[in-house]
């Protein structure tokens, strides 16, 4: 039978999805590395790891490099998880089914947590009166100046992954402006207003933090 997700992971009560899982699968660029390392549940060449779903492991058997040498392509064998304990577990998309989506991932706006405190300004607070509202005032009219919020505007606040590739059951939610998902590993994404059938377009609301690939 085909390999079955929980629609709401670590909820079974909330039921199942089904998944194609083909000859040919998609996985993410940063779950492969050339050299590994004690610290990285990834996949590496001679390594095995599980793929979410599926009640396989995957082991990595040759890599596939192109004429500049970055990695093209991996070959692997698959067989049944059995006792194996494999370190880290991935997901994956299968090539017959995978539909391409635009990813927006936002993250702070500023690079300092409060931009109209520098430590300059932390530092002479002590020394300096507290300011009546004129003076708010003629701060409000130098803002670009030196030492202004401006300065700390973080400019990777938004990044765009244009060719991402996800389930298709997610072009049900298509039309359907802030219905928000948990992309397994990867964050928790709300469908943005420019999203239609012909074009998926998610927002990042949330990144996960620490190692991805520890499941």
């Amino acid at each position: 039978s085909p390999p079955c997700l929980h629609l709401v992971h670590q909820d079974p009560s909330m039921g199942e999805r089904e998944i194609l899982f083909s000859r040919t699968i998609f996985i993410e660029r940063d779950d492969f590395r050339l050299q590994d390392d004690p610290q990285y549940f990834g996949l590496a060449p001679n390594k095995d790891v599980g793929l979410l779903g599926t009640g396989v492991v995957l082991t990595c058997t040759e890599v596939v490099k192109d004429s500049k040498g970055n990695v093209e392509k991996l070959k692997a064998t698959v067989r049944p998880r059995g006792d194996a304990k494999p370190k880290g577990n991935i997901h994956w998309v299968s090539e017959g089914a995978a539909v391409k989506a635009e990813l927006r991932l936002y993250s702070n706006l500023f690079t300092v947590e409060n931009p109209n405190v520098t430590p300059a300004k932390s530092a002479a607070a002590a020394e300096e009166p507290v300011k009546g509202d004129e003076d708010v005032e003629d701060d409000e009219e130098v803002a670009g100046g030196a030492g202004s919020w401006l300065d700390y505007i973080n400019q990777d606040s938004l990044k765009v992954e244009k060719d991402a590739l996800v389930e298709p059951s997610l072009l049900a939610f298509a039309s359907q402006p802030g219905t928000s998902f948990q992309f397994q590993r990867v964050g928790f994404f709300a469908v943005d207003l420019d999203s239609s059938s012909s074009k998926l377009v998610f927002n990042r609301v949330v990144p996960l933090t620490g190692p991805r690939a520890i499941v």
